[in-house]
């Protein structure tokens, strides 16, 4: 009887070292549940941002790398003088947004890692638009934050960005979708990059949503014919007028489809919920219309009854 060949396999072996251990500092704004990660220790930084209004997007970063630069390199200052050899803090890893903690690991004499969640393409463009700034005239509406700062705003906050001078960059990206981006980010920082993305698919799905979502349109879907339905959503900052809502609005009438429409209540700025749409719309769109003022998004793109979006 003819021998049966062997299958072979190749085994990895993953020597992890003992004792490796993360602290969270995250500001108190839509902080995580310490209870559901035990495995990390916690450290909320007074961020103070409800202590007053913004006027847009940049003032509240301003704000937050203000208010906790300095709690945050008061705790580990303090740590590091009672600390024992085998509980060295060794280094600090911080969102881009969060460039104050660049400044406290300079100061502590820390390695400090930016940690990218947005793409590197994003990135290229931020270089592009900062170089440019002082040679050619930018119209306002073509910068990317002009909805949510000032041009000046703008430029200051793209500053930071390409100033960022960490020991290594991880990104949020795999190298084959964005290799080209990844070089160009390479000879402008010239320092080790990590693509260890997509993060997403790395963390258990949990909400993060700032608004609370409205199941509503699910139960509404879920009567809808197979890819029948227009799902309308323009994110949680963008805003518009009333004459561009109004277009919209009769678009999806005319349209004789089928259509899961969220509104947020501060869609037209100054302006109730209750006014935003206009009159006889909801009676023209009647039982193919479902208007909410937020929806569980992933929910909502995975459901059979969506067409398109």
């Amino acid at each position: 009887m003819e021998k049966q060949a062997t299958k072979s396999y190749e085994r990895v072996v993953l020597v992890p070292t003992p004792g490796f251990s993360i602290t969270v500092a995250h500001a108190k704004f839509n902080s995580l549940n310490p209870s559901n990660h035990l495995e990390f220790v916690s450290l909320l930084l007074s961020d103070n941002i409800f202590e007053r209004d913004f006027g847009n997007l940049y003032d509240v970063i301003v704000v937050v790398n203000n208010n906790c630069k300095v709690p945050l390199q008061e705790y580990l200052a303090q740590k590091m003088e009672k600390e024992e050899p085998h509980e060295q803090v060794t280094c600090i890893i911080f969102d881009w947004i969060m460039y104050f903690a660049e400044s406290v690991a300079n100061n502590l004499k820390l390695p400090s890692i930016i940690l990218n969640t947005r793409c590197p393409s994003n990135f290229v463009a931020y270089h592009a638009f900062f170089s440019l700034a002082h040679k050619v005239t930018f119209l306002y509406k073509d910068l990317p934050l002009t909805k949510f700062c000032t041009l000046e705003e703008a430029l200051k906050l793209i500053a930071h960005v390409c100033n960022l001078r960490a020991s290594a960059i991880i990104w949020n990206t795999m190298d084959f979708l964005e290799h080209t981006e990844l070089s160009q980010l390479q000879k402008h920082y010239q320092v080790p990059s990590f693509s260890i993305g997509p993060l997403h698919k790395l963390a258990s799905l949990t909400s993060t949503s700032l608004v609370e979502e409205d199941t509503n349109g699910i139960q509404w879907m879920d009567k809808q014919a197979l890819r029948s339905v227009i799902y309308v959503r323009l994110g949680s900052l963008a805003t518009m007028d009333k004459k561009d809502l109004t277009e919209i609005a009769w678009g999806l009438a005319n349209s004789d489809k089928s259509s899961l429409w969220v509104v947020r209540s501060d869609s037209i700025p100054g302006t109730e919920w209750v006014d935003i749409l206009p009159k006889g719309f909801e009676e023209g769109v009647g039982e193919r219309g479902c208007i909410i003022k937020w929806a569980p998004q992933k929910e909502v793109l995975a459901h059979c009854a969506v067409g398109g979006f």
